[in-house]
This record gives C-alpha cells, structure tokens and sequence, in this order.
C-alpha cells in the first residue's frame, strides 16, 4: 500500500472517530445508592443536594448521600481527541519533509498534514470545557440546604425529587 492510501485510509479513521464523538452527549450520569440513574445538566448543588436539568424540563434534586457515581460528559471528547491528536502528531512528522518539498498542491497536502493534529487539540478543549462545567456545578454549594428551606419569599420551593426512566 503507498502513502498517498495509507494517508487516505487513517483520514477515513480520524473522520469516523470525530463524527462518533460528536453523537455524544453533554449530560451527567448520576448513579444512585437507592434508586435508578439519572441523565442531565448538574446545574449547582446545595452542602446536601445536587440539582439536576432535565431533558424534559425543569429541574429535580439527588441527595450527594444516595450518589455512589457520576459520569460527567466530555470524558470521550478528550479521550477522542488525545487518540487524534496522537496521530496528528505522527502525520506531522512523516509528512513535514514531504510538505516543505513539494511544490504542486503544496497548500492543500500541508493543510492534510496538520489538520488532524488541529482537530484533536480542539476535541480536547471541548472535552476539557464540557466536563469541568458540569464537575464545577457539583461542587457547589450555594443553594439552600433541603434540611434548611430558603425563607425568602418566593424562594422556599425545593425542587422535586429526581426520578429514574420509567419511575412515575
């Protein structure tokens, strides 16, 4: 097989894995002690709760003591692009000598030599940003307690208690 295909085929590779992971969501998956999973937004956390977004709307309260888990999104983003940016890494230095040589189609061969490289430092930042926006909304504490109801008016509600697919 010549470099031209081989460099073909690892494209069709880098292509797949970068629209595979672009099907991937941006949700949490919280593991419960006691009850089923939960999939959503982590939106802020009290000093015993966390509060969850839900796909169908509004928002729904775990205690921190009923999680055993959570699966924060972006973790298969940054894997993704370590693995694309490994392998830009390598393009860039089988294909730099030949970029710096040639002089047809020198424009679009270099830009196929540093594309990949390119596109997996920015799956990595997006796997980054993705998960510590969700790993920063745990740790927060800001809301008010469930075992001490805000009293300012209008305020006092707590959100709904989080239900697993299938649980009325």
């Amino acid at each position: 097989m010549d470099a031209g295909r081989l460099y073909v085929e690892w494209m069709k590779i880098a292509a797949g894995l970068l629209l595979t992971t672009m099907g991937c969501s941006t949700t949490s998956t919280i593991a419960r002690i006691h009850e089923g999973e939960v999939e959503g937004e982590i939106v802020g956390g009290s000093a015993d709760s966390i509060f969850v977004a839900r796909d169908g709307g509004g928002e729904c309260e775990i205690t921190r003591d009923d999680i055993s888990s959570i699966d924060y999104p972006g973790n298969v983003h940054r894997n993704a692009g370590v693995a694309v940016l490994v392998y830009g890494g390598l393009n860039i230095a089988l294909g730099l000598p030949t970029c710096e040589e040639r002089t047809q189609d020198k424009a679009a061969f270099c830009t196929g030599v540093f594309l990949p490289a390119a596109i997996g430092l920015g799956l990595i930042a997006w796997g980054l940003v993705v998960e510590h926006g969700q790993t920063s909304a745990v740790t927060d504490t800001s809301r008010p307690s469930p075992s001490q109801p805000n009293k300012t008016p209008g305020n006092s509600r707590l959100a709904r208690p989080c239900l697993a697919p299938g649980e009325p």
